[in-house]
C-alpha cells in the first residue's frame, strides 16, 4: 500500500490516478493547491482535497481517500464541495495543506454557522 509521506508524494500519485484525463493534464500544465486533510465527513470518509486549475481556468476539486473496496489502495474522485468544518490540519504540510492559516479560518467560520 502507498503511504503518502509528503505533499509532493500525494500530488505525484494524483497525477497518475486522477479520475479524468483533463485533470491529469491540468495538474501538469496548471495550478495545484492541496487543501489538506479532512476527517469525519460521513459522505466521503477521511482524506485529502486537492484543487486543480487548468491553464484555461477550468477547475476541479478532487477527493483522495482509502478505497473501501480495497483498503490497501487509495482512490480519487471529483467532488463539488468543501466541507471546511471537517478540515483537520496537522503538524505536516501533507495534513495542513498549502495555506493552513486560511483553512483554519474557513473551518472556524464553517463551525460558527447555524
Amino acid at each position: 500500500m502507498t503511504h503518502f509521506k509528503t505533499r509532493d508524494h500525494l500530488i505525484e500519485w494524483l497525477e497518475e490516478h486522477a479520475p479524468y484525463r483533463q485533470i491529469r493534464r491540468a495538474m501538469v500544465e496548471g495550478e495545484v493547491e492541496l487543501y489538506g486533510y479532512f476527517d469525519g465527513d460521513l459522505r466521503f470518509g477521511s482524506g485529502w482535497i486537492v484543487h486543480v486549475k487548468s491553464k484555461f481556468d477550468k477547475t476541479w476539486l478532487v477527493w483522495v481517500r482509502i478505497d473501501y473496496k480495497n483498503p490497501r489502495e487509495y482512490m480519487a474522485f471529483p467532488t463539488h464541495t468543501v466541507l471546511w468544518g471537517y478540515w483537520k490540519g496537522g503538524s505536516s504540510e501533507l495534513f495542513q495543506g498549502d495555506h493552513p492559516e486560511k483553512y483554519a479560518k474557513l473551518r472556524d467560520e464553517y463551525n460558527l454557522e447555524p
